[in-house]
């Protein structure tokens, strides 16, 4: 990929994550006439168009998805045509739309393969991977495995803080301390929702001792966002306090989606 190429390719990508969607899709225009047989860029399109639908084309989206999976001649059966990160992403993207079409089987199934080629990839796609499972594993009401997959979580994220604490970069001082900054924010947040999940696996498994443990968490790290409220209201719930229960729904705005699984736009 040219020096061009790749600065159109981080535009389109700032433009995205910006929620600019239209501007993306310029970018992405201009980045398919350099480069017609990329792939990526195809995927990148349908991410883009789907955000920009409100989420609303899911159809679309997951036809866009399976022509690409059968351009690239790699299958989910085939684990061997998913050791490369852009072949990953596509079946990441690919378990998402499964995801919110509630074919949970289907995306759990294509999550354990991505599960088994995790090492060699970077964090954040390694935890976004493990987070799209455990909540799946939730919703199926398996929350063993989900726990197991939580606890690989930690791992992560106390590598994740090792490595930040060692500050290893050979950028600025300034630019070094913002992606520290970033990158301990990043690290936080997924501590805050493992506490999270840790709560729903042990309310489903009807264990309080457990989840008081994991609610004071939750409390610490996000306080009295909707998200911890509904997950206190649950736990009080299992305690028999269901005036309490009650309560907590009344103070936090539940219309607020609390957990939900992202696609992922494929950075060049």
């Amino acid at each position: 990929m040219t020096d061009q190429e790749k600065e159109i390719a981080a535009s389109a990508y700032e433009a995205f994550s910006a929620g600019q969607y239209d501007e993306s899709l310029k970018h992405l225009d201009a980045l398919q006439e350099v480069n017609k047989e990329d792939y990526k860029i195809t995927m990148n399109r349908a991410v883009v168009e789907f955000y920009k639908s409100d989420q609303t084309t899911t159809g679309m989206l997951k036809q866009t998805l399976m022509a690409m999976k059968n351009q690239v001649h790699t299958s989910a059966e085939d684990v061997d045509g998913l050791d490369d990160v852009e072949n990953n992403l596509l079946y990441y993207n690919q378990a998402i739309i499964h995801y919110h079409l509630r074919q949970y089987s289907e995306a759990i199934s294509i999550g354990e393969k991505l599960y088994q080629f995790l090492e060699p990839f970077e964090e954040k796609f390694a935890q976004a991977v493990c987070f799209l499972l455990v909540d799946l594993y939730l919703l199926t009401f398996q929350p063993e495995k989900s726990l197991h997959l939580l606890a690989v979580l930690e791992k992560l994220s106390v590598q994740g803080s090792n490595k930040n604490g060692k500050g290893e970069n050979n950028s600025s001082n300034k630019e070094g301390a913002n992606q520290k900054a970033e990158f301990a924010a990043v690290i936080e947040a997924a501590k805050s929702k493992i506490h999270q999940y840790k709560v729903r696996a042990y309310i489903q498994m009807k264990s309080s001792k457990a989840c008081k443990r994991e609610i004071k968490s939750v409390m610490n790290t996000a306080g009295n966002s909707a998200p911890s409220l509904f997950l206190k209201s649950n736990f009080e719930y299992l305690r028999g306090n269901y005036r309490k229960a009650v309560k907590l729904l009344n103070s936090s705005n539940i219309a607020e989606n609390v957990f939900t699984a992202l696609l992922d736009f494929c950075k060049f």
